[in-house]
This record gives C-alpha cells, sequence and structure tokens, in this order.
C-alpha cells in the first residue's frame, strides 16, 4: 500500500513540473514576441523621425536657394531684360520676397505690416 501511494505521489509530482515548465516557456516566448515587436516599433518610429528631419531640411534649402536666386536677380545689371533697375531694396510691388522690418501703428494700437515675404507669389494682393 505503501508503494503504491509512493508511486501515485512520485508520477503526479513529475506531471506538476512538466506543466509549470510548459506555462514557464510559453510566458518567456511571450515576453520575448513583445519584445521583437516593440523593438521594431521603436526602430519605425526612429526612422520615421530621420525622414521627417531630412524632408524639413530638404525644405528648408528649397526655400533658402530660392531667395538666393531672387537676390542674385535683384543685382542691378544681373539681368539684361531688365536695364533700369533699381539700386536699392525696398519691400515694395518689384521686391515681394521683402518683409518690412517693423509694423506701422495705424492708430488706436493696431499695428500692421506694410508688406510680408511672399517668395511663391501666392499672397497676392485683394483688387
Amino acid at each position: 500500500m505503501e508503494a503504491t501511494n509512493k508511486k501515485i505521489v512520485k508520477d503526479s509530482t513529475y506531471v506538476g513540473s512538466a506543466l509549470i515548465l510548459t506555462v514557464v516557456l510559453t510566458s518567456l516566448l511571450a515576453i520575448i514576441g513583445v519584445l521583437f515587436v516593440m523593438s521594431s516599433r521603436v526602430d519605425k518610429m526612429a526612422t520615421s523621425a530621420i525622414s521627417d528631419t531630412k524632408e524639413l531640411g530638404l525644405a528648408v534649402d528649397t526655400v533658402v536657394a530660392k531667395i538666393s536666386r531672387l537676390l542674385v536677380q535683384d543685382i542691378p545689371g544681373v539681368d539684361p531684360a531688365r536695364p533700369n533697375e533699381e539700386y536699392y531694396d525696398y519691400p515694395d510691388v518689384n521686391n515681394p520676397w521683402l518683409a518690412s522690418l517693423e509694423p506701422y501703428d495705424a492708430g488706436g494700437g493696431s499695428f500692421f505690416w506694410q508688406q510680408i515675404s511672399d517668395v511663391y507669389g501666392v499672397l497676392v494682393p485683394a483688387a
């Protein structure tokens, strides 16, 4: 009787150990899977941030190149199609890319800019 009881206790101990081992290994695999997914998301976010930074840098370079080209064209005598160019730079109709340095006082505490930069010609004044 005692030998039978010992055998039952001994067999049930091994079955429980296998079950615990299975649960632990499954949990470890789940943790490793979650870590893999999280690391791939972090890599994706880092790549996206680098891409956005490069796009912003290219946008800034485009605007700087456009302004540089306009500055070169604004030098008197460079463009033979415009022989009567002015020798001054002032924010006016001929220089839409220039902006006023200071706002003017319209009275009553209201301040307005006489001209703001219009590099691409999209801020056409209303007629």
